[in-house]
């Protein structure tokens, strides 16, 4: 497991970055907040990512 970025780093990055773009910024946002809080990442919980087969449709899976 990878050092935790510390959570003031995590929130500074987030009023930076963050615009309010759900679909663009979500996976940014999970692998940061993870490793905010001492994860590796979205996989390395065994999160699950949504696979968009059509606009408005989303099918989940774990990838």
């Amino acid at each position: 497991m990878p050092d935790a970025v510390p959570i003031e780093g995590f929130v500074a990055w987030c009023l930076q970055h963050v615009t309010g773009h759900e679909k663009g910024e979500a996976q940014r946002f999970q692998v940061r907040r993870f490793q905010a809080l001492g994860h590796g990442g979205v996989k390395e919980t065994g999160a699950g990512t949504a696979v968009f087969s059509q606009p408005g449709n989303a099918l989940y899976s774990k990838r």
